[in-house]
């Protein structure tokens, strides 16, 4: 979404007064409160670097009458996308960003993979890619997700084999319903899958499934090698019960025979894994590119397991070890159910207002409870985020990420 954050708006922004993690992270670098009102925020709630950049896109891509809003035809944040100034934003960070860096390191970057890749104009990225390292791959967070299959033919070298979505920890990685990533690696060409994809419904949203239809034996995924260019078979799962943060969940033994029967398959697996100074991880360390020394423990006891007795994990007994299984509200199989108790459960009506834009509620504060469970977040119904979202952001519940910033 690059920095004009199309998708997240300027809320999220670092220097917006708003966003706790800037303030706690010594994000603010610039007074907000007297360079807002000359960059048309006269109540000195916005993002300065993001405004002036915009306004610089603007000025060099020769845009006139944008606004920062939604407005279809001029809003920096249109739904559409198809604003001018949307359209400008998108050239601007494929011609001044990502080309600066993809001419400055050529080959020495492997490979690429483009979160919110609907945010970017593809046919420019990938064509500096081409030009400047053709040997890397590319994958792009756009598209269906399950079975795996070739989003983006011509632009796609392997697939970027997102979960579905976690809905804030409603949905555990560990998850019979992802179980269909494992099947696609194993029905596909070597390795490879197309756009062509039989079934070609996408069961990585939580509406197209409401039974499980892994356990069906006559269940098949087959694919149309016609059908496009290959993509290699890619999956990509976090080690914990969200992307960065949570506890460890995983069966040893599940997450060693699903990552062996896609590998083994010809495809690609990756874990995401904590890094050292998350909330409630052992490292007292802050050094962001180092792997938490609990998890890299966990890690290496899954790749050492010897699991050439025979599977024991498919679509029927997945171990779903997170203490908050599949919401009956989003999907009715996938693993057990277990709610956390009445002292703990959120209000899932409560809602704040996070931007002039949007509101947000308790799934929002416990993505990132350890800089948003904040008395200052104060829902329409004037209750707070911290008595609003219990289960994140009271320390006795399961939620509770191990400490909280200030606010």
């Amino acid at each position: 979404q690059g920095p004009a954050m199309l998708k997240a708006g300027e809320g999220s922004s670092f220097d917006n007064p708003i966003y706790a993690a800037g303030q706690n992270t010594g994000g603010y670098f610039v007074d907000s409160a007297t360079q807002c009102p000359n960059l048309g925020a006269p109540d000195g709630q916005c993002s300065p670097s993001l405004r002036k950049w915009v306004n610089w896109v603007a000025s060099t891509y020769s845009v006139t009458g944008h606004t920062f809003d939604s407005n279809a035809s001029t809003g920096v944040w249109s739904a559409s996308g198809t604003a001018p100034i949307q359209v400008a934003l998108k050239d601007a960070y494929a011609d001044h960003i990502f080309g600066h860096y993809v001419k400055k390191y050529g080959d020495r970057i492997a490979g690429f993979w483009f979160d919110q890749g609907g945010d970017a104009n593809r046919d420019k990225i990938f064509s500096l890619i081409r030009e400047y390292n053709p040997d890397a791959v590319v994958a792009w967070n756009e598209g269906s997700k399950i079975p795996l299959r070739n989003n983006n033919p011509n632009q796609e070298d392997y697939t970027y084999g997102h979960m579905l979505p976690h809905k804030s920890n409603a949905n555990p990685p560990d998850g019979c319903y992802n179980y269909g990533m494992v099947l696609s690696a194993e029905a596909s060409d070597s390795g490879f899958v197309y756009s062509g994809v039989t079934p070609s419904v996408d069961y990585g949203v939580t509406t197209t499934a409401t039974s499980n239809p892994y356990s069906d034996p006559s269940f098949q995924i087959t694919y149309d090698t016609s059908s496009s260019n290959p993509s290699l078979a890619h999956v990509y799962l976090p080690f914990q019960e969200m992307w960065n943060s949570g506890e460890m969940i995983w069966d040893p033994r599940q997450a060693k025979e699903w990552m062996k029967r896609v590998t083994d398959a010809g495809g690609a697996f990756t874990w995401a894994v904590r890094r050292t100074g998350c909330g409630g991880c052992s490292s007292g360390s802050l050094e962001q590119a180092k792997i938490n020394d609990e998890d890299w423990a966990a890690l290496q006891v899954v790749f050492g397991l010897d699991v050439s007795d025979g599977y024991q994990f498919d679509s029927t007994n997945c171990e779903c070890l997170s203490t908050f299984g599949t919401n009956p509200s989003t999907l009715s199989w996938g693993c057990d159910y277990i709610p956390p108790p009445e002292e703990c459960t959120n209000d899932g009506a409560w809602r704040f207002e996070y931007t002039t834009e949007s509101f947000k509620g308790c799934n929002f504060v416990c993505k990132g409870a350890h800089q948003r469970c904040c008395a200052s977040y104060v829902g329409t119904d004037l209750v707070n985020a911290i008595n609003a979202c219990p289960y994140c952001c009271k320390s006795n519940c399961d939620g509770w990420p191990g400490y909280i910033n200030s606010c």
